[in-house]
């Protein structure tokens, strides 16, 4: 099969524009909507206090409203506050003097960041691992979404990566399908020639086979005599006929008449 620009607008073209659609679509859908995330920080210990720290960004290109964040601890809070006076966290329910709290910042615009801080009593000897994740199954939501932990997968990579692994698939199978079909070419003519080469050996062999039977079927030559071994004449060799031939009479033309 050629690869024409018939074949090329036919298949080709198809796959790429619906991988740009679908891309497009991806880009589009997570780039026009909130995104907030949220870190769990380390521990500071002062007196009778363990500060840690919850961090909120929203990472998407849309504001961020009414995010609730709901976090309990194994022992009593005793203090919760923000980073910003200018985005407060307005607690609902619990709070100090108790293990849990649950309040909401009103808004975070794209890229706007914001950190809770909560005093816990301190306890004796290193941190237990039940303080480390404070944050519950669910405990960040906001209209039109649920918080998730840690930063984003970068959905606008990954469109990028994909369409790229694409369109180099595309070119790369664009540059070896004409090697491709070259190695075939040469496989088939390196068969051709072996097949001639194969078929002019029978020929030969056929050949040699059939002088040989042609050879059997003629008889030998018959050999000519040589002159030495000649049968003799009458009287050659023979010296009484040679006396008689020398001693007759001589006619003459008067013993004729």
């Amino acid at each position: 099969m050629k690869l024409t620009w018939r074949f090329i607008l036919k298949n080709i073209v198809p796959i790429v524009a619906a991988a740009i659609t679908l891309g497009g679509t991806i880009f589009v859908y997570t780039y026009f909507k909130p995104d907030v995330r949220y870190e769990e920080g380390a521990y500071y210990r002062s007196g009778d206090r363990a500060i840690t720290s919850l961090k909120l960004q929203n990472y998407g290109h849309a504001d961020a409203e009414e995010i609730r964040v709901t976090i309990s601890f194994p022992d009593t809070i005793l203090d919760v506050s923000t980073s910003d006076e200018g985005i407060p966290f307005s607690v609902k329910s619990g709070g100090k003097g108790t293990k849990a709290v649950s309040g909401i910042v009103q808004r975070l615009v794209p890229d706007e960041s914001v950190y809770l801080y909560v005093a816990v009593k301190n306890p004796e000897g290193p941190i237990p691992g039940s303080y480390e994740k404070f944050v519950a199954d669910k405990g960040v939501v906001y209209k039109g979404g649920i918080g998730g932990r840690g930063p984003p997968f970068g959905w606008l990579n990954l469109t990028l990566v994909v369409l790229f692994n694409l369109v180099s698939i595309i070119l790369l199978i664009l540059v070896i399908r004409p090697y491709v079909r070259s190695v075939k070419l040469f496989r088939t003519t390196h068969d051709r020639v072996l097949a001639e080469l194969k078929r002019g050996e029978e020929v030969r062999k056929y050949t040699l086979a059939e002088i040989e039977r042609l050879r059997s079927q003629v008889p030998p030559p018959t050999p000519r005599p040589d002159s030495s071994e000649r049968e003799p004449a009458k009287g050659d060799g023979d010296p009484n006929h040679a006396l008689d031939t020398e001693h007759r009479p001589k006619l003459t033309s008067s013993d004729l008449d």
